[in-house]
């Protein structure tokens, strides 16, 4: 994968340790320097290295904050970004200037106190993106969920289920409150990694019985299980599933009962729920799913509405998130929401009820009851 390398030239040092360490890693950096020859056009090679790029790194100093051409890269890289919907920028500060309010909500790496450390992460992280995007592989089934629309932040979640179920075969529980955006993460992470499975598998488990969710299963994964008894199509689900590497998100799990239908080895199992505690699953294994955090809140409204009515609302905006305590699945109904209102937007964020917050795939007051 090529990866864009947008920096000043003072920051040559720094920026060829980096491209080093790419390289080594399997990546391609281009970089200015190297791959414009001085008789060729210089916009037109930086526009091809641009359209070429898998993903653009911007190295943000004050001399990459006052160069025009660094700013008319990173511009470009969030113009494809917003056309594409997928994300292809990141931000490497490596010493400290004012970041601009489009840059903030980016995911930054700190090199102002350790660089090479922060190379070690870039690298990681590039690789991360490089597993994301990764084609899946011939004859596995597409996921029967669809991929969750306005989803923003959440990267120290999905970090952390890659390194424990992507990296290596594992078992890991996210829990938390309802509408903290479990299922959302569990099915983000899905979509995102499994193109390094063999098979990805989404079941909503719920108070049903464990056979019906491996019935479930057995549709998605081409298994006949009919006329088995219940326990019998557990147990044949799950040896199936433990045929290939296959990645199992067991959402919403209610009962302990769902251990008799979770795959050890090569599969990888994610199970969501409200319970902090599963026996199945240790501490060292479990994270909760808490709140936005503002600026996740912020991005949010970002996806959903336009920049310019963002900057200009967000302190109404923010106010409306805070109400919720940014619960994330009121913030994203509330964003969708205000997208389809008309005239003053700080009118329409104070003046938005909870009994409102509905959509055609939440209801968020009924969530709300339900959880009481």
């Amino acid at each position: 994968m090529k990866v864009f390398l947008s920096h000043s030239t003072k920051d040559g040092e720094f920026v060829g340790k980096l491209a080093a360490a790419l390289t080594a890693d399997g990546f391609t950096p281009w970089l200015c320097e190297v791959d414009v020859d001085y008789a060729e056009s210089f916009i037109h090679k930086i526009n091809e290295g641009l359209a070429e790029a898998g993903f653009v790194l911007l190295i943000w100093s004050p001399e990459a904050a006052r160069s025009q051409w660094t700013r008319l890269e990173w511009e470009a890289a969030l113009h494809r970004e917003v056309a594409e919907s997928v994300t292809h920028l990141g931000i490497v500060k490596l010493r400290p200037a004012p970041i601009p309010p489009l840059l903030k909500p980016k995911v930054h790496t700190d090199a102002t106190k350790d660089s090479e450390a922060a190379i070690g992460e870039v690298v990681a992280a590039m690789r991360r993106h490089r597993d994301k995007i990764a084609p899946v592989k011939p004859g596995a089934p597409r996921p029967v969920t669809r991929e969750p629309e306005g989803f923003a932040g959440r990267g120290e979640y999905l970090d952390r289920l890659y390194s424990e179920l992507v990296e290596r075969d594992g078992v890991f529980l996210l829990h938390g409150a309802p509408g903290a955006g479990k299922s959302t993460i569990g099915l983000k992470f899905l979509w995102q990694w499994r193109g390094r499975f063999d098979r990805a598998v989404f079941v909503t488990c719920g108070q049903r019985p464990v056979s019906e969710a491996a019935s479930d299963i057995a549709g998605q994964i081409g298994v006949d299980v009919r006329g088995l008894a219940p326990g019998q199509a557990v147990a044949t689900v799950r040896a199936a599933l433990e045929q290939k590497r296959t990645l199992v998100v067991l959402d919403d799990v209610w009962k302990a009962g769902v251990r008799e239908l979770a795959p050890g080895a090569p599969a990888s199992v994610l199970f969501t729920s409200r319970q902090l505690r599963w026996p199945f699953v240790s501490p060292q294994h479990a994270l909760e799913v808490k709140p936005f955090s503002e600026d996740e809140a912020e991005r949010v409204f970002r996806i959903w509405l336009e920049a310019a009515d963002v900057d200009r609302h967000r302190a109404a905006l923010l106010e409306l998130a805070a109400r919720w305590d940014r619960l994330p699945v009121a913030v994203v109904v509330a964003a969708e929401l205000l997208r389809a209102q008309f005239g003053d937007l700080d009118e329409a964020a104070r003046g938005l009820a909870l009994e409102e917050l509905r959509n055609d795939v939440h209801d968020v007051p009924g969530l709300m009851r339900r959880a009481v």
